[in-house]
Order: C-alpha cells, then structure tokens, then sequence
C-alpha cells in the first residue's frame, strides 16, 4: 500500500488551493523541497534589465529571507524552451504572488522587459488582480512610461538608502491582500 500525504495551502480568498502530494515511501530528501515551496509566502517574478542584474539580486536575496519564492530569469534550465518558461513563471506570480518591474531606461526599451510586463499585465486583468508593481531602481522621465505602466502606483527605491526601502517594500508586500 503506497503511503502519501497530501499537503493543502489556500493561496487565495477565492477556492483556489495548491495541492502537493508528498509519497512517505521515498527518502525525506526527495520530499522535503515539496514541503518548502508550499510553505513560502507567494511566489515572485522579477523582470529587469540585465545592467539592474545586481539590483535584481539583492532584491532576491531579500525577498527569499522573508520566505518568498523567486524566479529570475537564470531559473530556465539548458535546453528548455525560454519563452515557455518565463510564461510559466509569470503565471504563477500572478496567481500567488507578485510580477516585479524594475524600472530604468533600458527596461523601457527591452524587448523582453515590453514582453514580460505586458504578459503579466494581461494575466493579471484577467484575473483581476493587481498584483504587477513597476518599482524605479534608476531614475528616469516620467513621461517615458508606456501607458500600461503609467497608470500603476510605482515603488521608488532611489528615495533613499537602498536595504531601507527594500525592507519598505517587504513591509508593503507582506500587507497586500492576496486577492
């Protein structure tokens, strides 16, 4: 008889529930990372241009020490499809978590950056959630802004010592209703 647990976590208000199925026969080892994503606080798409590479990294760092999960675009393995694996990975920002937009002037270009904000955009007004936060690393013309990011509050990190306005934007992470 094949020994399973199945381990259950609301994500949203709505019924939505992610269901992990843990198989007690096999070695702890092997279970055990099931457990830890199903125990992190939501799920985190970053999105930035390849010069905020170090921003976006210590944004990582930060988010993971307060239990969130966090996809970088260095998370799509050798040989799997690269645009398959952002889609994946935005979806699942959305539906439990959040799309982070770093913001400067090279992202406002990005080919990338335009495809991965605007897919996160379009998913996140399907669903109704408000859940993609453009965030300035680097100053910039406010009138740069696409209109599909023009109409988002925004957070600024160059408003003053970089690690306090990370932990400010932990903060207001942590108190977003989780739609």
């Amino acid at each position: 008889m094949k020994q399973e647990i199945e381990l259950v976590k609301q994500v949203t208000k709505r019924p939505r529930k992610t269901v992990v199925v843990m198989n007690l026969e096999r070695d702890l080892q092997t279970e055990l990372p099931k457990l830890d994503r199903l125990s992190k606080r939501a799920t985190v798409f970053l999105s930035y241009a390849r010069q905020d590479r170090n921003i976006a990294e210590r944004i990582r760092h930060a988010l993971q020490n307060h239990d969130y999960s966090v996809w970088l675009d260095s998370a799509v393995l050798p040989g799997r499809d690269w645009s398959s694996g952002l889609h994946s990975a935005i979806d699942d920002a959305v539906a439990r978590g959040f799309v982070l937009v770093l913001l400067r002037p090279a992202s406002l270009t990005s080919q990338w950056g335009k495809q991965e904000t605007g897919y996160a955009l379009q998913l996140a007004a399907w669903s109704r959630r408000s859940n993609v936060i453009p965030i300035v690393v680097a100053p910039f013309a406010r009138d740069a802004l696409p209109p599909h990011l023009a109409n988002l509050q925004w957070f600024d990190l160059t408003t003053g010592p970089f690690d306090a306005q990370v932990e400010e934007l932990l903060r207001s992470l942590k108190t977003r209703e989780m739609e």
